[in-house]
């Protein structure tokens, strides 16, 4: 019984592993885009931060204060991932298609991303 209890109380002292963070298309907040516009960092309601990658410079960042996900899922609970579409509500190109990127990669965007692209941005401007 006691062998039981240890073990009982072991598996209750493991910390569960963390959900990985799920950036739901339908409740960002806002888009600030990074040099060369390869990147964008995406805020959500519940402010938590984003880093969203391009294979290359997005057209679509032009207008940050209308874009939006097109995910692959349609559901309103949706996570953004790699092959979803970042598309402007607004800007359309010569062909009348909304622009779009498509999303090579996400991840949270950590304090020491922050500092590392505020870095980068200082260096931009000094050249």
């Amino acid at each position: 019984m006691r062998f039981a209890a240890l073990i009982f109380m072991t598996l209750c002292a493991v910390p569960a592993a963390a959900a990985p963070a799920c950036l739901q298309r339908t409740r960002t907040f806002s888009f600030a885009a990074q040099l060369g516009g390869r990147s964008v960092i995406v805020t959500d309601r519940s402010r938590q931060k984003f880093k969203v990658g391009f294979a290359g410079p997005c057209a679509a960042l032009d207008h940050s204060e209308q874009l939006g996900f097109q995910t692959m899922e349609q559901s309103r609970l949706a996570c953004v991932e790699r092959g979803d579409a970042l598309v402007s509500l607004r800007d359309t190109g010569m062909d009348n298609l909304k622009r779009s990127c498509v999303v090579r990669e996400i991840a949270p965007y950590t304090p020491e991303m922050e500092k590392a692209d505020a870095v980068a941005k200082a260096m931009d401007r000094n050249y």
